[in-house]
């Protein structure tokens, strides 16, 4: 069964072109195709102040809620080239939000164990 999904982009510091929320968009599709029982979902992309530092260095933060649990993924600013524009951090951070809620699944499915079976 799937759950109305509750999408929300925030940015911070920064304006969001359209190629940013179209990629944001795609990233939501995707963790929604394996996993329909997302009920929201929170995008944060933040560019903090780096004043003795050169680069534009981006954060991006995933909340997300499934039924029980909120999982949080973010990608901090790095020294890492793919960071220095938002859509590497973007992706970077929606895999890290699709481990966490792979490990979701996975705990979901194992069968309880008996303690004291003897």
């Amino acid at each position: 069964m799937q759950i109305p999904l509750s999408v929300q982009i925030i940015s911070r510091q920064t304006r969001l072109s359209k190629r940013v929320l179209d990629l944001i968009e795609e990233k939501v599709r995707w963790l929604r195709a394996c996993f329909d029982e997302i009920s929201s979902l929170h995008v944060t992309v933040d560019r903090p102040h780096r004043s003795h530092r050169k680069g534009n260095d981006f954060r991006v933060t995933v909340l997300l809620s499934v039924p029980g649990k909120t999982l949080v993924a973010s990608r901090t600013p790095s020294t890492r080239k793919s960071d220095k524009v938002p859509y590497g951090a973007i992706a970077a951070a929606f895999h890290a939000v699709h481990r966490e809620l792979s490990s979701y699944q996975g705990r979901r499915r194992l069968p309880t164990r008996l303690i004291n079976a003897s």
